[in-house]
């Protein structure tokens, strides 16, 4: 056989045998999604990461202003980051290889802390609480697998109203040291 004809077969096994392979590994995750979402029927929807990240999962509602972002509790700083309002979703599998955000009800609020998250990790001690007329007295909290410096809130079923007021709560020494107001950005 000459190194021509040599090619041309290598091309013809490759033409054939990548579109074989692309359809069997797409039965297998058809298999794979069906399995998984037959045995976990629980619903997934942990909230975004960053700003970035609800803009791209088409989730987020509103980017918001945090005012004052800069505060000191025992001569540390508590600065505040990104905040936002998302909606709730999951992820559902989309033509096989991608994902889809399926919409839930509900909002998550976001809060990042960029300095002094160490106050808010000892027990008993700082917390952000919302007091709206829909959501009474609420506590933001660190979800499991979501970054250690964002605190996240469940919100009812419509979006928050604006302004959202959150009080900081120091819970050891029973006193509010600050309130902080979110705004539309």
């Amino acid at each position: 056989m000459s190194f021509r004809t040599r090619i041309r077969v290598a091309l013809i096994t490759l033409a054939i045998a990548l579109p074989l392979l692309f359809l069997l590994a797409t039965g297998c995750k058809v298999i794979y999604d069906g399995v998984t979402s037959s045995i976990s029927k629980s619903v997934k929807d942990d909230p975004s990461q960053s700003i970035k990240q609800a803009r791209n999962r088409k989730v987020l509602v509103e980017e918001l202003n945090c005012t004052p972002s800069r505060l000191h509790v025992d001569g540390v700083p508590i600065v505040i980051g990104e905040c936002w309002v998302e909606r709730r979703a999951t992820s559902k599998p989309h033509y096989v290889w991608f994902e889809k955000y399926e919409l839930l009800e509900g909002y998550w609020i976001n809060v990042k802390v960029d300095e002094g998250k160490a106050l808010f990790d000892e027990k008993d001690r700082l917390r952000f609480r919302i007091d709206t007329p829909s959501f009474q007295r609420s506590n933001a909290e660190r979800l499991e697998g979501m970054p250690e410096n964002q605190l996240t809130i469940m919100f009812g079923m419509n979006p928050p109203e604006l302004p959202i007021q959150f009080d900081l709560i120091d819970r050891k020494e029973q006193q509010i040291i600050g309130t902080i107001v979110m705004t539309k950005k």
